[in-house]
């Protein structure tokens, strides 16, 4: 298939056995349908994209309980007004059928508006953070705005809404954050399965930057909004003497709040161990608190001989050994009430160049490098207790388009599927499968090899479609294609 300038925005979800997805060619949107076979089956421009003279923007879309509903923002520069819209669109015509809501807020020069919702465990796609958060059971959607005054430094309004499974307004509420707007930042919001909302922000010690000195500038919290937003519990999220560097937020399958992510012993840019706070939704309290050191013959696995001679010495000074830090990607909920974190390390670096110029002069040129490298997957069970922990060795770098870096995932009969591409640059297009099974074993297999100039998967917009199916979205200039993975292939 070919399109100009054409991307995939959203794999939105399953509508019996086909799959709908949002594309983008150009200024413009399609819902496409696509069957078993990875055909298009379906295309219907997007469309009603005006709201009171306003050009509506997509943002995101899901399908619950067999309708679809499709998020809009909007920007009235003449009444200073932004706007958050959500419709209902045919489920089988893919049409605009009606207005649900438009939250209306008021804007000047001073202030800055957000308008959003963010989420770990999205209802089918992984294609970015934000979005509608749904809770497990798909009875309740969670959507928030929030605003502040930037020149002012005031706290950070929020306003909170809680939908039922038919998008009917469940409860909302408006509050004011008691931290300063430029000291908290929120990371994640869910929603349980009775519609309680949970938030997990940063409180900084210091403006505007998660390391200051080289140590860790921030703390976590966990603040729940309880019997429809009438009562607020503020949980401090904290070890005794580690430095929690990430952490994510999740309910597991028994109905505990947990927070989980990674910790260093140092407080600097590493980690040397992972650890989970669970907590009763009920008896608003933390119940439970664990944590674990990586074994150092984890930290040492992928290390070259001379990181290893390194590493070895620091030991026999008695120092911990800490691996570099990791972005923590995705929280995975699973049937036994455990969960298992998955994690990848990315940074950048710089070349810089130097060329003579016509007159002598001297000329640099600096060139940014992304690095996608090891994942990382800790497998916990349901009292927070780590079970295995494998690491998942890859070097992808590049310093121009990072669309066909990083990977993508999906999770059948207890085994999971990590997909990700050869490094750019190479004689053919590799796609590597690791396999990694209920016991932590992992296997390496290659599951397609092409020629330089054939398709290459994008990995950040592939997606989930089901259990045991994966979405793959492969593009090389003006083509794309869609294929798909069973895990019986």
């Amino acid at each position: 298939m070919q399109g100009k300038r054409s991307s995939i925005e959203q794999v939105i979800g399953v509508m019996g056995e086909n799959i709908l997805i949002c594309r983008k060619e150009k200024n413009k949107y399609f819902l496409e349908v696509i069957d078993q076979s990875a055909a298009i089956i379906k295309s219907v421009p997007l469309g009603n994209l005006e709201f009171e003279g306003s050009k509506k923007q997509y943002v995101d879309a899901l399908i619950l309980k067999n309708k679809l509903f499709v998020r809009f923002s909007a920007i009235n520069k003449r009444n200073k007004i932004v706007i958050g819209i959500i419709d209902e669109y045919d489920i089988e015509s893919l049409t605009f059928k009606k207005n649900i809501s438009a939250d209306k807020t008021s804007i000047d020069g001073a202030k800055k508006i957000y308008w959003y919702g963010i989420g770990v465990n999205r209802a089918i796609s992984e294609l970015s953070e934000s979005g509608f958060y749904i809770s497990n059971d798909r009875n309740y959607v969670v959507d928030y705005s929030s605003s502040f005054d930037k020149a002012k430094d005031t706290e950070e309004n929020i306003s909170m809404r809680v939908y039922d499974e038919n998008m009917s307004l469940f409860w909302e509420k408006e509050f004011k954050m008691p931290y300063s707007n430029d000291l908290f930042k929120i990371t994640k919001v869910i929603v349980d399965e009775k519609g309680n909302t949970h938030l997990l922000g940063k409180e900084f010690f210091e403006k505007n930057a998660d390391k200051k000195r080289g140590k860790t500038n921030f703390k976590y919290h966990v603040i729940s909004f309880l019997s429809g937003g009438k009562s607020i519990k503020d949980n401090t999220i904290e070890l005794d003497s580690e430095f929690i560097t990430d952490a994510t937020l999740g309910i597991t399958s028994e109905g505990y709040l947990i927070a989980s992510g990674f910790y260093s012993s140092v407080g600097s840019y590493s980690i040397n161990g992972a650890f989970s706070v669970k907590i009763d939704i009920d008896k608003k309290r933390v119940i439970s608190t664990n944590k674990k050191e990586f074994e150092n013959s984890f930290i040492r696995s992928g290390m070259t001989s001379r990181e290893i001679k390194r590493s070895e010495k620091k030991e026999n000074k008695g120092e911990d050994l800490e691996m570099p830090d990791f972005d923590l990607d995705h929280l995975v909920l699973m049937p036994d009430g455990g969960w298992m974190l998955m994690a990848e390390q990315f940074y950048i670096t710089t070349r810089t160049y130097m060329t003579s110029g016509p007159n002598g002069s001297m000329q640099t040129r600096t060139e940014y490098v992304y690095n996608y490298d090891d994942i990382i997957l800790v497998r916990m069970n349901n009292k927070g207790e780590i079970i295995w922990n494998v690491k998942v060795g890859k070097h992808q770098s590049s310093s121009g388009s990072t669309a066909r870096l990083s990977y993508s995932w999906f999770y059948c009969n207890d085994t999971l599927y990590i997909l990700y591409n050869g490094s750019p640059g190479s004689s053919s297009n590799l796609i590597y499968a690791e396999v990694i099974s209920a016991d932590g074993v992992a296997v390496k297999e290659t599951i397609m090899q092409g020629g330089r100039d054939e398709l290459y998967m994008l990995p950040r917009f592939s997606a989930r479609t089901k259990n045991c199916q994966l979405l793959i979205y492969s593009a090389r200039k003006k083509t794309y294609q869609f294929s798909l993975m069973n895990a019986t292939n």
